[in-house]
């Protein structure tokens, strides 16, 4: 019986050898599959970096409509390749990329200059292949894992009363999310700013939810006077600078108080320029309630 304990020993030693060696083999695979995926965003990154600057600052408009083109394209490729999620594109200061408060998603917003004065606006959500459920429902089999949004505000009907899917979204650059819960359901403010037409620029509030783990768009939660609207906006100047802001110290949203050089003038948009004051919403009974005169009414916290 003893006779037999060499060859185990060998038998054991040549199991560890291909254990230890193949788990060495499996990990320098994956670091060589994590260099090959990093490597081929690097490249991605590098040509939508050249896209994005030439729909900014090229003085050719069919360039910089081709370049957007090329964009959508190059982007939807670069968001199927694996771990796409977690990379930064930082070299992208065209575009607005903003993470979701809770990490479900992730918002691409641009837009494009057209030199009638217009502005179209284009955006990308894509989803945390990691998150699973959204607001404790687990998402449907063959969720996509990515939405691209089509700018339809020239288009939508009762804008400030409608609700809309990813392809029929009112267009806008986003630069700041907030989040809330009611009744179960989280819901995303998006602040966004439009260069609109000639004339006149917006800035705007958009509320984002998501229905079996689709985008939607609209939902009724600020109260203006009497009125309960599904997104906010104002329209102004586009020589004004126009600020639209959250406080979180505060918890509450401050907008400059508009005004027009006479009553004449209340149906011109393009004529509403700040007035120096500010109105502000508070969040009271699940709604973005708005209030007049925010320091006359208001003291914010750090104010004397």
């Amino acid at each position: 019986m003893h006779r037999y304990i060499p060859q185990m020993k060998h038998a054991l030693l040549v199991f560890l050898s291909l254990l230890f060696f193949g788990n060495r083999l499996f990990a320098q695979q994956a670091n060589a599959d994590s260099t090959v995926m990093a490597d081929s965003l690097a490249t991605l990154e590098i040509q939508l970096q050249g896209l994005s600057f030439e729909f900014i600052n090229s003085k050719d408009e069919r360039t910089r409509v081709s370049s957007a083109y090329h964009f959508v394209k190059t982007l939807v490729k670069t968001l199927k390749v694996k771990d796409s999620y977690q990379y930064p594109f930082d070299s992208l200061k065209s575009i607005s990329i903003l993470k979701a408060p809770d990490n479900t998603f992730r918002i691409f917003t641009w837009h494009l200059r057209l030199d009638n004065g217009l502005y179209r606006s284009y955006g990308v959500i894509q989803l945390n292949p990691v998150k699973k459920y959204f607001d404790g429902k687990l998402l449907p089999a063959g969720s996509k894992p990515y939405y691209p949004l089509i700018d339809r505000s020239d288009s939508i009907v009762n804008v400030l009363d409608t609700t809309v899917g990813p392809d029929y979204w009112f267009g806008a650059l986003y630069y700041n999310i907030l989040m809330r819960k009611v009744h179960k359901q989280t819901y995303y403010f998006l602040f966004g700013y439009d260069g609109n037409k000639k004339g006149t620029d917006r800035k705007l509030i958009d509320v984002l939810t998501f229905i079996d783990g689709k985008p939607c768009f609209g939902a009724p939660f600020f109260k203006v006077g009497n009125i309960v609207q599904s997104r906010f906006i104002i329209q102004y100047n586009e020589e004004a600078s126009v600020s639209l802001r959250y406080l979180p110290a505060d918890n509450i949203i401050t907008v400059d108080h508009l005004m027009t050089p006479d009553d004449k003038s209340v149906d011109l948009p393009e004529l509403y320029v700040p007035d120096g004051t500010y109105d502000y919403f508070i969040w009271k009974d699940n709604q973005w309630q708005m209030k007049e005169h925010l320091f006359e009414t208001k003291k914010l916290k750090g104010s004397k």
